[in-house]
């Protein structure tokens, strides 16, 4: 299992939906910032996401292999499901631009409001995904894990599973 598993475990069924094609749009940016035609059209080049996908191959790298990990978890839950329609174009951006210097991976932006930023990626991440969870529950948006239990961080009042 790799390191990203257990983070795309922690998201609920609609953003499981939602962030594959996402993922692999910021990758195909990247292949666009440098002239490639190759995956979607560039989105956002300079959101701070696509900015830090395209300053070392280990960020690259590190996002690739979080989509790829999104890939896996949408199958494992919904096996009968036909495949994300963007699981392809991952497929072809498993290299990363050449021209993405081969340096130390650096660290990822907080892309979210400055309120949640409270130190490292991993704990702003949750604070930032309780507020959206929190959001969706009070518009009557489904927040469904299915085949799986929501992360245990996120307040019991937000569960709604479907296993």
């Amino acid at each position: 299992m790799n390191k990203f598993a257990n983070f795309v475990r922690e998201l609920c069924d609609v953003h499981l939906n939602k962030m594959p094609l996402e993922s692999v749009q910021c990758l195909s940016t990247a292949h666009r910032f440098f002239g490639h035609d190759v995956g979607y059209k560039a989105s956002h080049i300079n959101h701070p996401i696509n900015v830090w996908l395209r300053e070392s191959r280990e960020n690259y790298h590190e996002m690739w292999h979080y989509a790829y990990s999104l890939f896996m978890e949408r199958r494992r839950r919904w096996p009968g499901k036909p495949p994300h329609k963007s699981a392809s174009v991952l497929l072809s951006l498993s290299r990363g631009p050449k021209e993405i210097p081969d340096v130390a991976g650096t660290e990822q932006p907080l892309c979210m409001p400055d309120q949640f930023k409270i130190g490292d990626v991993r704990e702003s991440y949750k604070a930032y995904y309780i507020h959206k969870i929190q959001d969706f529950h009070n518009r009557g948006l489904n927040t469904a894990y299915t085949r799986t239990l929501p992360p245990s961080w996120l307040p019991m009042y937000l569960h709604n599973t479907k296993n």
